[in-house]
């Protein structure tokens, strides 16, 4: 009988983690589902650990030649059978309820292609750290892949269909295959986060995020200059769209006239949208809202080296929300000097 959920898993070298994650699905409450796990050529019995397990849910298959997360991802893809895609990684652990929370929100959300959920971070011995603070809803959320990746990977479920539609996981991106899967799946359908907690996503050395930073830096900025692209629909700036990713990266930038372009595409980005999603007027505030706080963060860099500009910067963010300057989520958000 064919299953609802297909769980892709990728694993390489996970013999430490991989039987607590796959415990982790056997616990579910929702038990229609297989488990995908595509050993990448692991030198450390993940395979075999795995089949340990000894569900008849879980089937094992072994790369012979290492292909990375996305060649995996897209293996597990290829073998699938189920009509929805669920993810965990071989170091995580989903909780319970996780499954049916998405099953029944993808039931009733028919115009959503993917549902993550909320997450904590725990420690490589599973204590727990902090929590995420992601994007819910699904207007805002789009907007919000402008700048970063709203999704935990591990603790999405997806549309199978919608996913092969756009082509899969791209193995141009190695690091940041997710977030580049989010950007094109967006231009379909909407993307969503269930604000209770279902994952504990573990924090360690050995993860590819951690081992390979400035790879996946690089990555994600090829993501949010090509997704902006896809909105502006306007050749921008090369100068502009590494200062606007270097924004959105938490980084501070400098010179007059590279702020002033920064606020001013973030202002057209922000009504470009507004008008092509068709979206509410209360969306449309808070859009505006974030992108005016953002701008506020710009006109707080000039105070480093380029004070004159300030006022300008000051004002574009006043346009698009007149109570910019005293709302405490702009600061809370970082936009004070040396934050």
């Amino acid at each position: 009988m064919t299953p609802l959920i297909s769980v892709l898993m990728p694993a390489r070298n996970a013999s430490a983690y991989i039987a607590e994650s796959l415990t982790s699905l056997v616990k579910q409450t929702f038990e229609d589902f297989e488990v995908i796990v595509v050993d990448d050529e692991s030198s450390d019995g993940t395979g075999q650990i795995a089949s340990d397990i000894g569900d008849r849910r879980i089937r094992v298959t072994r790369n012979d030649q290492r292909r990375g997360i996305s060649g995996a991802l897209n293996r597990a893809i290829e073998e699938a059978q189920g009509r929805l895609f669920a993810r965990l990684d071989a170091d995580d652990i989903a909780l319970p309820e996780r499954f049916a929370a998405q099953v029944e929100f993808l039931d009733r959300s028919p115009e959503i292609g993917v549902v993550g959920t909320a997450f904590r971070k725990v420690d490589r011995a599973g204590r727990p750290l902090d929590r995420s603070h992601l994007v819910n809803d699904p207007t805002i959320l789009a907007w919000e892949l402008y700048f970063s990746n709203q999704l935990a990977h591990p603790s999405v479920m997806m549309r199978a269909d919608l996913v092969r539609a756009v082509g899969g996981y791209r193995d141009e991106f190695a690091i940041a295959q997710d977030y580049d899967l989010w950007t094109r799946i967006a231009r379909r359908a909407g993307i969503a986060n269930l604000p209770t907690i279902m994952l504990h996503l573990r924090q360690h050395e050995g993860q590819a995020t951690v081992q390979h930073l400035s790879r996946m830096q690089n990555e994600a900025d090829q993501i949010r200059r090509d997704y902006l692209l896809s909105l502006t629909m306007r050749p921008i700036d090369d100068d502009v769209a590494a200062a606007w990713c270097r924004v959105a990266r938490g980084e501070v930038v400098s010179g007059a006239g590279r702020l002033d372009a920064v606020a001013r595409l973030t202002a057209r980005a922000a009504a470009t949208y507004i008008r092509q999603a068709r979206v509410s007027a209360e969306h449309a505030r808070d859009i505006r809202r974030r992108a005016a706080q953002r701008i506020f963060t710009l006109a707080n860099f000039a105070l480093r080296g380029a004070p004159w500009v300030m006022p300008i910067l000051v004002g574009r963010a006043m346009a698009l929300n007149p109570r910019v300057a005293i709302d405490p989520e702009t600061y809370r958000r970082g936009a004070t000097p040396g934050m």
